[in-house]
Parts: C-alpha cells; sequence; structure tokens
C-alpha cells in the first residue's frame, strides 16, 4: 500500500470540526452523527517521512480556522495526504486519482522544484488549489492565463527586481556586480532584470557570466571586481554557488555587500553575512510551526470562507473555486491579509530583509509589497499597511 494512504488514514482520524456560526452550535452537535464530509487534500513532499509535522500543522490550522461570524453549516474536514508529483506523468495519474476520491479542494505545502508539477494537478482535475509557497509558480501550467482552479499565499517574484534595487540603494555601495550562471537561463533572466532596475535606481551595475566556474575562476572574477573597486554583489546563482561565492569574497573584502537574488534557502544560513529577501506571511503571530503554520492556518480560512458561502446543493469544486476567488481578505490573528480576486493571490505583502547571522536568518528591516499603478508591483521601505490591523 502506498505511504500517501497510510497518512490518509491516519489524518482522517484527527476528526476535525469547523463550525461556521457559533450560532448553530447545538445545530452541530445535534448533526455529529450525519455532518456534511469534506473531502481535502494535503499535498506535500515525503508525507511519510514528515507525518508529525504535516498532522501537527494540519490539526492546529484546521482548528484554528473556525470562523464564528461566517454563517453556514457544521462541517467535517476529512484530510487525506498524497506526495506531490514529481513529473507531468505523476501529475495526471494524482488527477485521476483526486477526482475518483472526490477529493473538493487541495492544499500545497510543498514549495519550488518540488512544486512544480502540482498546478497541472488542479487545472486537470478541476480542483481548487491553494499553493503555500506560490512565489516562483506561474498562474497555470503551459498558459500564460489565470486557471480559475490555482490560489497561492505568495505574490509572484516579478517584484524581486525593485525589491533589490531599493535594497542595494539603501546600502553604502554604489558599484554593483551581478553574477549570473550562464548556462541557466532563469540566473541570466533574473540578472539581466536586477541589473535593469539597479541601473535605473541610479547605481553602477555590470555583470560576471560565471558557467560552470571552479572556485579558482570564480575568485580569479571576484579578486578582479574588488581590485577595480567593487563592494557589492547580487548572485542569482544556485544556493552552494553562492555559498561558495560568500566564502571566496568576505575574506578577501572585508565589509563587501553580498545579496541573494531568488528566494533563500536554510543552505545560505551558513555563509555569514549573506542578505537575502523572504515574503512573509504576517508578523508577530507566534504558531509552533513557525512560517508554515502561518501559512497553512491563513490557507485553511481561506478554503473555509469559500466553503461557507456555499450551500450543500451546490458544494462543487467549480462552484468553490468562483467562491474563493470572490474572498478579498482572510483573518489573520495579527490583523488579515487581503486578497486580490483578479490575481488569486494577496494583493500586497511583508517583505522580509534577513541576514544570515550564526547559522539562522536574522531580520534587519522590511519592506512592503503592493500593486504597481500599471500593473506588476511597487516595493516600499516599512510594514504592512496600516489598515492591516484593523479586524475584518
Amino acid at each position: 500500500m502506498k505511504k500517501y494512504l497510510c497518512l490518509s488514514i491516519a489524518l482522517s482520524a484527527l476528526g476535525l470540526f469547523l463550525c461556521a456560526d457559533a450560532a448553530l452550535a447545538a445545530k452541530a452537535q445535534a448533526s455529529q452523527s450525519n455532518p456534511v464530509k469534506i473531502p481535502v487534500a494535503i499535498i506535500a513532499s515525503d508525507v511519510e517521512e514528515d507525518f508529525a509535522t504535516v498532522a501537527e500543522i494540519v490539526q492546529a490550522s484546521l482548528s484554528a480556522a473556525e470562523s464564528p461570524s461566517e454563517g453556514g453549516i457544521p462541517l467535517q474536514i476529512e484530510v487525506k495526504a498524497f506526495d506531490a508529483p514529481a513529473s507531468s506523468i505523476e501529475a495526471d495519474s494524482l488527477s485521476e486519482r483526486l477526482r475518483e476520491g472526490g477529493i473538493v479542494a487541495a492544499l500545497c505545502l510543498t514549495k519550488g522544484p518540488d512544486a512544480w508539477h502540482v498546478p497541472r494537478v488542479a487545472v486537470k482535475a478541476h480542483i481548487p488549489t491553494i499553493m503555500l509557497f506560490s512565489e516562483t509558480l506561474s498562474p497555470g501550467p503551459e498558459s500564460h492565463g489565470l486557471s480559475p482552479f490555482l490560489f497561492g499565499l505568495d505574490v509572484d517574484e516579478s517584484y524581486r527586481p525593485e525589491a533589490l534595487a531599493l535594497l542595494a540603494s539603501g546600502l553604502s555601495e554604489k558599484r554593483w556586480v551581478v553574477l549570473v550562471d550562464h548556462l541557466d537561463l532563469k540566473s541570466r533572466t533574473a540578472g539581466t532584470a536586477a541589473s535593469q532596475a539597479m541601473s535605473g535606481s541610479g547605481l553602477d551595475v555590470q555583470t560576471i557570466f560565471l558557467p560552470n566556474s571552479t572556485e579558482t575562476h570564480m575568485k580569479a572574477a571576484l579578486n578582479e571586481s574588488v581590485e577595480n573597486g567593487t563592494g557589492g554583489f547580487v548572485s542569482f546563482m544556485s544556493p552552494l554557488g553562492t555559498l561558495k561565492a560568500a566564502r571566496v569574497l568576505f575574506p578577501m573584502a572585508k565589509g563587501a555587500k553580498l545579496l541573494y537574488g531568488f528566494e533563500p534557502t536554510d543552505l545560505l544560513t551558513r555563509a555569514e553575512g549573506v542578505i537575502a529577501l523572504r515574503q512573509q506571511m504576517t508578523p508577530g503571530v507566534n504558531h509552533p510551526g513557525g512560517e508554515l503554520a502561518a501559512r497553512a492556518t491563513a490557507a485553511c480560512r481561506w478554503l473555509v470562507k469559500g466553503l461557507s458561502s456555499l450551500r450543500e446543493d451546490n458544494r462543487d469544486t467549480n462552484n468553490l473555486a468562483k467562491a474563493m476567488a470572490a474572498v478579498e481578505r482572510i483573518p489573520l490573528e495579527g490583523g488579515f491579509l487581503e486578497i486580490s480576486p483578479g490575481l488569486h493571490r494577496p494583493a500586497r505583502k511583508d517583505l522580509q530583509v534577513l541576514e544570515a547571522k550564526g547559522g539562522a536568518w536574522v531580520e534587519k528591516a522590511r519592506f512592503l509589497i503592493t500593486p504597481g499603478s500599471e500593473g506588476g508591483w511597487t516595493v516600499t521601505p516599512g510594514k504592512r499597511h496600516e489598515t492591516s490591523s484593523e479586524n475584518p
């Protein structure tokens, strides 16, 4: 028996109940023998190995998702866990299993390359799917349009060039070098966009291509840049390549700045002094599971708001997707998360400026991502919009 079935049975036994209206509590108690069952899929990497973590997060998140003011009827969420597909073939197979299992919605806990094929699952299965980590994911697989079944808790990565330009402009360095892996299309594209944004901010920017560089080659390139008066660097290489660059750069140039252009990984915490940007769910919310638990809670509340707006006779995946797309804000402990119905993503987001210190990421500052006047995103210094602490 496949391991996702084992976890499915265990998580289903949690018996998590969501009551959408406190006034219906008595009715909920009376109808527990015949509750409305909502099968929800949890898609994660190595779900069997991460059983304890996944179970704890799901249990805490669904319990915290109770919203007494929303109205509706008692819902019994039946959680079934599945491994994230590693290929298009696996994605198509998972789509069939979800449809056959009567899954109503899905939450994807994984991110990065491990989540690349999940959007295909959502679109082919016609199941509303919330990507807990969605910065690098396009709206739909092999499509430039917005899929009605895909939702995300991050703004897309197009904000990064402006954010990096803002960050670099606030540092003491005026001469910068962008480090790019010439053999990686994503690295070249992102590096070019960042160079243009930084140049537009008045910085002196050059690009160095380091295809499959040895540390000797990297040391020579960095040393030449330092000798030419460059004190700032932005890396669009892999985390491992950036780690190597940090170990070469910092000993030769005290005070040099090294920014990482992509989403940071824990590997880079070994590179003392590296600076990175990371979207945060909501400031000041203390979850036992940290950022992942905060995102899981937000996703569950988004799902429950969609479910609570539907009647039992029209609670199918198409109507649920429309209901979730109509949600404009999600209540959180620290305020609320504003959602853009047109994007299926947050309308604004907090952005942390992090520095690797002592083997961990330490927040140094905070930016705010908001919609731009002509599309795209605008990044400004400061924290979340002042209305974020209002009650929804």
